[in-house]
């Protein structure tokens, strides 16, 4: 489109203007819209030729009729007005000359009314349709040339136009189709300036950009600003939209931080709800409303639009949001939840004898984990339950719960192996004799009572003794029977068992009785032989054991002694119960009267059964030292003598445990005793080449301190990676189990990282300009920056020590 421009008050001479304007459409652009055509909404109504011609023939009136959605007002020649949907004017209206000389009327709707159609009926004869909303033509027409649209110069910074965006700021018209001249015409006023007119006679339709920056020429708006705004012109054609296009306002940085506005943790744990938000820098930035998020670990952690993440499992997590091509990403550490499970969760078994499997599986079959958090996990599909497991007194039985590798990965239990109670019923009582032939006033004899289930099984297990008369025979209440005078009795002995909850509830209470006879006669009756359980025994050092001797015949009056002939190698009491207290052989003897019986036992020492290494391999410099230790089980073996040998002496060499390095290579070193060994391989390499580094590394700063790297490095892409150190103290390391470092940018930018302590080395070994440098023994922090570029400036870190240990 060629413009020209005239130039009036302050400037005297004309000058012409040919210039391009180019549409130029910018995506990323604010774009603030002035006027946008909708239907219904008109300003200017052009009559045809034939109406016009009976307009101006017209002698008695003209009765406009409106047909509109709303109740507003409407405005015809800019003077006369009607309320409601209809109006009219006559010959001897003040306005009758103005209408007839125009070319059509002008109608303003209010800006809740929509016009539909408007009819006009001249001289109350001839009817004319002026406007239909469904007719093609749209938006503002322009009959002539005249002051048609205004932009303000409030309009212009309402919509953001400044003196810094001015330069790259568009006025943008939408003509919807244009006149036979296709002519456009602007007027302005600037300050120093006066008015300022612009014209230009090859517009086409669709979307025109021109610079507010003097429309085509050299003058600047920034120092002559609008006074007036501009004026819009333009001749037979219609605009469908006007609008001012001011430059994009990009995002400069993100950063990322819970919704309440405090940082993002170090540490989650799953089922944690986390909701994160992002502050774009500046915040009035065109895509400030527009941040995507990102999970950089979807396996871990997901996060939908809104910035809420899911945590999925425990995991390293990376959370990213960007706005307008920038990045921000944040890390955290997704915990296992811990379950806390019910130790007593399994039923009590009851049972009537020693057949408890079948029962104990019944109620593994039916156990559901439970927990004291309420988390609910489905048998089969999150974990799976062991067979039972009886204990070895059988008193018990334990259960092991394994979770699938999904609920591995969420939750961690308190406890994986449960134990039942198993409680038995008593059957049956027995003694160990149910006659006795005794003698008045020999010594007394011992009943013992045996049930069914075992003693050990059975829960309150009492017992009580009676005799039915105790002239003859007494008895106490541990069984022991004593003669008093020739006759019989009945001994009579009642069990009772107890079965209570596990908190000590009675729920069950069983009884069993046995009876024994004994006769007492008023003469002794010698023993005439003596029998042994076992003749020969064969223990080790510390074991114990019970010999049993039967005298006959039974109702001999004649007590058992029992004799050990070396008690140093094997002891025994008075009733038979021997004790082995060091290797080698002797003989136990047990008299009854004048007949007696002898046992050879044997004593051997405690076998070695294994050899244990406090470490299976071992790395050294030649010249560097190791000492292992070696553990011999059981504790009480004889000979726990260790001796040491290694398969190569030329590599290292081992005394007493101590290995020395001497040459490059791999040799095995072997502990032995009893016959039981265990070995370490040794790995022997040259000592590193120390050279002392002149640099002495700062101590962790505990305010932000100047960054200066070990090594810096330069990326294909111009940026720069750097090795930063800082030494420890001793006292830290010990006393700390973690710090937060935080570096900040020139620009203010800060980002934080944790790091564990007991996860980093005290001997530090690194490689600068060819050669290798250690840490010479002092404890240091060494990290790495990635991809640092000219942006960042200067570069400062501090360190805050956590989880103090006192």
């Amino acid at each position: 489109m060629k413009l020209k421009r005239l130039m009036t008050a302050s400037m005297a001479a004309v000058m012409a203007v040919s210039s391009a304007i180019v549409c130029q459409i910018s995506v990323s652009a604010a774009e603030t819209v002035l006027y946008e055509y909708k239907a219904g909404q008109i300003t200017e109504v052009l009559f045809t030729e034939e109406a016009m011609t009976a307009v101006k023939a017209a002698t008695k009136s003209i009765e406009v009729t409106i047909d509109a959605e709303g109740d507003g007002s409407f405005f015809l020649l800019e003077t006369s007005t009607w309320k409601g949907s209809g109006g009219s004017i006559t010959s001897s209206d003040e306005n009758w000359a103005a209408f007839t000389a125009a070319n059509g009327i002008k109608v303003c709707p209010s800006n809740y009314t929509k016009v539909n159609k408007i009819t006009a009926i001249i001289d109350g004869t001839a009817s004319y349709t002026v406007y239909d909303v469904t007719a093609e033509t749209k938006g503002i027409p322009f009959p002539k040339t005249g002051d048609i649209y205004k932009i303000s110069a409030d309009d212009l910074a309402n919509a953001g136009v400044t003196a810094e965006n001015i330069a790259d700021s568009k006025l943008v018209v939408t003509f919807d189709s244009v006149g036979e001249n296709k002519e456009l015409s602007l007027l302005a006023t600037r300050e120093g300036w006066g008015d300022m007119f612009y014209w230009g006679n090859s517009m086409t339709a669709g979307e025109m950009e021109l610079p507010l920056t003097g429309f085509c020429d050299s003058v600047d708006l920034g120092t002559k600003p609008l006074t007036t705004g501009i004026s819009l012109f333009c001749k037979d054609s219609v605009v469908s939209k006007i609008a001012i296009r001011t430059p994009a306002k990009h995002v400069e940085s993100l950063k990322i931080t819970q919704k309440d506005g405090s940082n993002v943790d170090p540490e989650y744990t799953y089922g944690e709800t986390i909701a994160l938000t992002a502050e774009v820098t500046p915040a009035d930035a065109d895509d400030a409303d527009k941040v995507t998020w990102a999970s950089e670990t979807p396996d871990v952690a997901t996060v939908n639009e809104n910035g809420e993440v899911t945590l999925l499992k425990a995991g390293e997590a990376k959370i990213t949001a960007t706005a307008d091509g920038k990045s921000e990403s944040v890390t955290f550490t997704v915990k296992k939840k811990k379950l806390t499970v019910a130790p007593s969760a399994l039923t009590e078994i009851y049972v009537k004898d020693n057949k408890i499997e079948a029962a104990a599986k019944a109620v593994t079959a039916k156990y559901a984990l439970e927990n004291d958090e309420n988390v609910s996990l489905v048998k089969g599909t999150d974990y799976t339950v062991s067979e039972p497991q009886i204990s070895a007194d059988k008193k018990y039985y334990s259960i092991t719960i394994t979770l699938s590798d999904d609920a591995a990965g969420k939750y961690e239990l308190s406890t994986t192996t449960l134990k039942g109670y198993i409680a038995y019923e008593l059957t049956s009582v027995a003694l160990n004799s149910d006659t006795l032939n005794l003698v008045a006033g020999a010594d007394g004899r011992q009943l013992v009572a045996t049930t069914t289930p075992d003693n050990a099984l059975l829960d309150n297990l009492t017992f009580t003794y009676k005799s039915d008369n105790e002239t003859v025979a007494t008895v106490d209440k541990n069984g022991l029977v004593t003669p008093l005078k020739a006759g019989t009795a009945t001994i009579t002995v009642t069990a009772k068992a107890v079965v209570t909850t596990t908190n000590g509830m009675p729920i069950l209470t069983k009884t069993a009785t046995a009876k024994c006879t004994v006769t007492v006669t008023d003469n002794s009756i010698p023993a005439t032989n003596i029998e042994l359980d076992t003749y020969s025994k064969t223990m080790t050092v510390g074991e114990k054991a019970k010999l049993t001797a039967t005298v006959k015949p039974d109702d001999s009056t004649d007590k058992v002694t029992w004799k050990s002939n070396n008690d140093k190698i094997v002891s025994v009491d008075e009733n038979g119960n021997i004790t082995a207290l060091a290797t080698g052989t002797t003989e136990i003897t047990a008299t009854a009267g004048s007949v007696s019986a002898v046992c050879k036992v044997t004593v051997e020492g405690v076998k070695v059964s294994k050899v244990e290494l406090n470490k299976t391999s071992v790395s050294l410099k030649v010249g560097g030292t190791e000492q292992l230790t070696a553990t011999v089980s059981p504790d009480n073996a004889t000979d726990k003598t260790v001796t040491w040998t290694s398969s190569n002496e030329k590599i290292a060499t081992v005394a007493d445990g101590k290995i020395t390095a001497v040459a490059p290579g791999t040799a095995t070193i072997t502990a032995t005793a009893d016959g039981k060994s265990a070995t370490c391989t040794v790995t022997v390499s040259k000592e590193a080449q120390i050279i002392k580094d002149p640099k002495k590394y700062p101590g962790v700063p505990k305010n932000y301190a100047k960054v200066d790297p070990v090594v810096t490095t330069t990326n294909s892409d111009g940026t720069k990676d750097m090795l930063v150190m800082f030494s420890i103290s001793d006292s830290d390391v010990k006393n700390f189990r973690g710090a937060r470092v935080t570096f900040k940018r020139a620009d203010g930018k800060t980002f934080s990282r944790s790091l564990i302590l007991g996860k980093y080395y005290t001997d530090v070994t690194y490689v600068k300009d060819g050669d290798n440098y250690n840490g010479n023994s002092q404890n240091y922090i060494v990290i790495r920056l990635k991809n640092v570029d000219e942006s960042w400036g200067d570069i400062s870190a501090k360190f805050e020590l956590i989880n103090g240990l006192g």
